[in-house]
């Protein structure tokens, strides 16, 4: 969907920094669970020791990269509000907030049938037998 890695740092902390830049800090109370917090985490959940990246988004990661600034997202915005919905469930930072594999299979944009304009995929009507992204087009 990004054209490109969404997060490739090349260090556990480097990782960790982009995973911050696209969602957001870790929160307190997950930081408190974890062993020598005060070794990776700074007081307010952001990685010591690495920079704190400036306008990347998950939004931002749609379009482009460095490596590719010509890419474009072929998602209609309807789909991109979706899937950022479902990738926001995936990456929540804290576990116990993070929805299960089950409940992800029941997430709009799993079940939606997007429709482009122009785009015709060898004439088969996808709005029959449960369409592209769909359990039952699958």
């Amino acid at each position: 969907m990004t054209a490109s890695l969404m997060f490739d740092g090349k260090t556990v902390e480097s990782h960790l920094a982009e995973m911050v830049a696209a969602v957001g800090p870790f929160p307190q109370d997950f930081i408190s669970r974890v062993g020598n917090p005060e070794r990776i985490f700074t007081s307010d959940g952001f990685i010591k020791n690495q920079p704190r990246y400036q306008g990347f988004s998950l939004e931002g990661s749609l379009n482009g990269s460095p490596s590719r600034p010509e890419y474009e997202s072929p998602l209609s915005e309807a789909e991109r509000r979706d899937w950022l919905a479902f990738i926001r469930e995936m990456l929540k930072l804290d576990p116990r907030a993070r929805k299960t594999a089950r409940e992800l299979l029941e997430h709009p944009w799993l079940h939606e049938v997007y429709t482009y304009p122009g785009y015709e995929c060898d004439g088969y009507d996808h709005s029959k037998a449960g369409g592209v992204g769909t359990r039952e087009g699958f």
